[in-house]
């Protein structure tokens, strides 16, 4: 099954996205430079996403859209329970 992928931020340089496997379950951060393949093995967890300061106003923009992603799904699922 292929990733499902969600953009968090671009610019002409390249973008940064969520990329999510249903099958394996698994969540990652990857940056993609325009003109280039991703590559799976520099694929980042979430959580190092998370804890890393942001290295410029891309990186910034793209940490605040995962965020507010998180917190609106988990607003979302405790309107359901």
């Amino acid at each position: 099954m292929p990733l499902v992928t969600c953009r968090l931020a671009e610019d002409k340089a390249g973008k940064w996205q969520i990329a999510f496997d249903r099958e394996a379950l698994h969540v990652c951060i990857e940056f993609i430079h325009y003109g280039c393949a991703p590559v799976p093995k520099e694929w980042i967890s979430v959580e190092d996403f998370l804890a890393w300061t942001p290295r410029n106003p891309l990186h910034r923009q793209a940490l605040d859209c995962f965020t507010a992603f998180l917190a609106k799904a988990i607003f979302a699922q405790s309107l359901v329970s």
